[in-house]
């Protein structure tokens, strides 16, 4: 299960903290993308990207609650191949490095 949520500047500090420091919830696919280094919008708040298992996305949900909002449709499509982009590329350049072609 995925899920990706918008946590405004205000309520990244808390949310970061305590999604990092559940147990269960960090031990999944856990990243948070800033909006503005996503060059979407001038929103100043952070994506944040949850995969791995359901009860552990249900918790990521809970433990938010509504200092973010959850991403839907379009929206969350749009956000999950911009974090996908720069996952491969960060591999590109981790491979360049290494000397993987």
């Amino acid at each position: 299960m995925e899920m990706i949520m918008f946590v405004p500047k205000e309520n990244y500090p808390q949310v970061n903290r305590e999604i990092l420091g559940d147990d269960l919830v960090s031990r999944q696919s856990v990243s948070f993308r800033d909006n503005v280094a996503l060059r979407l919008s001038d929103k100043d708040g952070y994506y944040l990207y949850v995969s791995g298992a359901d009860e552990a996305v249900k918790k990521a949900k809970e433990i938010v609650g509504d200092r973010g909002t959850e991403l839907e449709g379009e929206e969350f499509e749009k956000i999950l191949n911009l974090i996908n982009e720069q996952e491969n590329k960060q591999a590109e350049g981790f491979g360049a490095i290494f000397g993987d072609e």
